[in-house]
């Protein structure tokens, strides 16, 4: 799961990223387990019934089972009678979020001592991604933006290669 724990002036911006139906989503049960719905069950739409979870909805017992029986009564009261109640994918954010897990990551492993290639490519087997992904990711700035006016900026000793 990407790393949670942002800073407020993140927390804000990555908030921004979110669709008005996740952001009130997270007012009900909070964001974090907004996120959980979202990295879950991004992309579908279900039907949220009345009353309690009932038995044989997969994707409603999946909600008591991750986010606990009091998180998942608190989804189902708000919007229980939902018909065709979307989950967006939330593309945006959660590519931004990871960007931030990758700088974070980045910032621990180079207090070790290591050399920036080294990190990266440490990164890119621990978040399957590529080489040239994980140096794009630590030129981002949460929201997509590019540091450094989208010029690559230089971590450590080493420019990052574009």
């Amino acid at each position: 799961m990407i790393e949670q724990k942002l800073n407020t002036e993140h927390a804000q911006k990555l908030e921004e990223l979110l669709p008005a139906s996740v952001r009130e989503l997270a007012e009900h049960i909070g964001l974090d387990f907004a996120l959980r719905v979202v990295e879950k069950l991004g992309g579908t739409t279900l039907d949220v019934p009345k009353g309690d979870i009932p038995a044989g909805i997969a994707r409603i017992e999946w909600l008591g089972e991750v986010l606990g029986e009091d998180v998942a009564a608190a989804f189902v009261r708000h919007y229980g009678g939902s018909r065709g109640f979307y989950i967006p994918r939330c593309q945006a954010a959660v590519a931004a979020m990871q960007d931030l897990s990758i700088q974070k990551r980045f910032d621990g492993l180079s207090e070790q001592g290591l050399s920036a290639r080294t990190i990266v490519a440490m990164l890119a087997v621990e978040f399957s991604l590529t080489d040239k992904t994980i140096w794009r990711a630590l030129t981002r700035i949460p929201g997509g933006e590019k540091k450094d006016g989208g010029r690559s900026q230089q971590i450590g000793q080493l420019p990052l290669p574009l």
